[in-house]
């Protein structure tokens, strides 16, 4: 342990605890880190901060719609802020993306929704929370942050208050429900991280490594392992040409073809 690693936690911690790397998240199918990636954060101050905007808007929202709303609230505008970043991520320069911000721009966009359909566009929480969130846009631009994830969280935030009724309450019953299935749903995704890195070989092999283990095992006439690799290392570097070259060699070396 090192009083370091708390200021600044390095890479290679945060994609054993999940977090959302476009080549390991859309390549590797790694979907769990939509969500685990929510709850890691790079150092004290990005978690401090994170948590100060999540306690300032956090409990309007939840006193406003109810456990049952607000925490599907949260964890779904998590996953879609993670998904618009491992998807532009992609599609062009994929960056390392973890932290709550993309969840808690989704809670504003639905305090955002709240405001306009109770007060109007010009009301108080309308136009705080437009502000709020023009403010993060534009941080997140300046400090380069990821900026995607914001947005998308926010969308997905401001979708999900449109489309609730006035007038519904949840009984006990259906909070607990509510809420116990986002408990699991937590949990699950835990589970599935600390799976797939006690289970995957490849996981953390860049592409040059997984082609590398599969011209080993080509030589030693393991064929099984040598393909698999080979694929394994095309989910990486599907535009990669060397990639594609050494993986169709292996396949046609191997019948797998």
């Amino acid at each position: 342990f090192s009083p370091r690693a708390i200021l600044q936690i390095p890479q290679d911690t945060m994609l054993l605890f999940g977090a959302n790397l476009a080549s390991l998240t859309v390549g590797d199918r790694r979907l769990e880190s939509l969500l685990a990636s929510v709850f890691l954060h790079f150092d004290v101050i990005h978690l401090t901060f994170n948590m100060i905007a999540l306690r300032s808007v956090g409990p309007f929202v939840e006193r406003s719609v109810g456990k049952a709303r607000y925490f599907p609230l949260l964890l779904g505008s998590g996953i879609v802020a993670s998904a618009t970043s491992a998807l532009v991520g992609w599609t062009a320069t994929e960056r390392l993306s973890a932290g709550a911000s993309g969840a808690i721009c989704g809670i504003i966009g639905a305090a955002a929704v709240l405001g306009y359909r109770t007060q109007g566009p010009k009301g108080p929480v309308t136009t705080a929370m437009a502000k709020w969130l023009a403010a993060t846009m534009l941080l997140g631009f300046v400090a380069r942050f990821d900026n995607w994830a914001h947005g998308g969280g926010a969308v997905a935030g401001a979708l999900l208050a449109a489309s609730w009724r006035r007038g519904v309450t949840h009984d006990e019953k259906r909070v607990s429900l509510v809420v116990g299935a986002c408990v699991l749903a937590l949990v699950g995704t835990a589970g599935a991280v600390a799976y797939r890195d006690l289970t995957d070989r490849y996981l953390f092999l860049g592409i040059d490594e997984r082609l590398r283990v599969a011209e080993q095992a080509l030589a030693t006439n393991r064929c099984d392992v040598a393909v698999e690799a080979a694929d394994r290392a095309l989910r990486l570097g599907r535009r990669d040409p060397v990639a594609v070259d050494v993986a169709t060699r292996i396949r046609r070396r191997c019948g797998a073809e």
